[in-house]
């Protein structure tokens, strides 16, 4: 399935809702490719998020319990970025062309695991995985590449 458009919408929106799968989904050209918002237990699997010009290829906010997994993500401002949102597995994604940061964990997102060969190839020189008001995520990858 292709949702394309030019603009600064998200192309899937999930909000309060529970035990969602979004699989082998492409976005193209949003603000934001996938948003789980009060969302929780979801899985995002196979999707391909491109060209999201204002935002990441995945936000996920308030959101906890949910799993990004083989997820390509390709010249979108961010990758990944989870606020509010704890407990998720993020596993195996890959993203190229990214123009700011690789994951964000920010707003007291806690507890969330990356595992798996992630590879995030960075436009820029900035910090790859910022986490303001965070803590206690398991990192345990081949984590990036610059």
């Amino acid at each position: 399935y292709t949702v394309q458009r030019t603009g600064s919408d998200t192309g899937i929106t999930v909000q309060e809702r529970i035990n969602i799968t979004i699989q082998n989904a492409l976005t193209k050209g949003f603000g934001v490719g996938i948003a789980l918002y009060s969302s929780d237990r979801c899985t995002l699997s196979g999707n391909r998020l491109e060209g999201n010009s204002s935002g990441p290829g995945i936000a996920v906010h308030d959101s906890d319990y949910n799993k990004l997994l083989n997820n390509t993500l390709l010249n979108n401002v961010h990758s990944i970025h989870l606020a509010q949102s704890s407990n998720n597995i993020i596993d195996g994604n890959n993203a190229s062309y990214i123009r700011d940061v690789g994951i964000t964990f920010e707003n007291y997102s806690h507890n969330n695991t990356v595992t798996n060969k992630q590879s995030y190839t960075v436009a820029t020189d900035l910090t790859n995985l910022p986490f303001p008001f965070s803590e206690d995520h398991r990192i345990d990858s081949e984590f990036w590449k610059c």
